[in-house]
């Protein structure tokens, strides 16, 4: 049984998020058995209703949604880290909380994940970027521990593997 994360960075969204939240649990149906979902929805110093309606979606699925609400307005990147701190999954993707990420690709996303990336391999660019090849000889990126699968990016959509990797 697998847990994914999925990382929701929240900045005046107080309308999207029933529409987007009703796209993702649409969504688990298309996963494989066993498979949970974790949501962690993070407020990035919104200053319309999105806090109040994360917290009444939570009161509906609390065990499933954590809501976590930043100090002020950081950006999405402080966003996106404070909700991979926070997360408990196996993997995690990032979704955009007005749904310019397609959450229909999550399942496609999770089974390459499942059937293709199970180890890599690590190696310095000249770049100074960090990229690893997996054993079917897909290059992806590390972003520290996760591996990002690059061939299913919609524009910064990725999905990430918890697991251990040795660089």
């Amino acid at each position: 049984m697998a847990l994914i994360s999925i990382i929701i960075p929240c900045y005046f969204n107080e309308e999207n998020i029933p529409v987007t939240f009703a796209r993702l649990h649409a969504m688990e149906s298309s996963l494989p058995d066993g498979t949970e979902v974790e949501y962690l929805f993070i407020d990035d110093g919104s200053g319309d209703g999105t806090l109040s309606v994360l917290h009444d979606l939570q009161a509906n699925e609390p065990d499933r949604i954590v809501v976590i609400k930043l100090a002020g307005n950081v950006g999405s990147y402080n966003a996106i880290l404070a909700g991979m701190h926070h997360a408990n999954g196996d993997c995690c993707t990032v979704l955009s909380a007005d749904l310019q990420d397609p959450p229909e690709l999550i399942p496609q996303m999770f089974a390459f994940l499942a059937e293709q990336h199970q180890t890599g391999h690590g190696e310095s660019t000249t770049t100074g970027r960090r990229v690893c090849q997996t054993d079917s000889g897909t290059n992806v990126s590390l972003v520290d521990p996760p591996i990002c699968i690059e061939e299913y990016s919609s524009r910064r959509f990725r999905f990430c593997s918890f697991r251990p990797v040795s660089v």
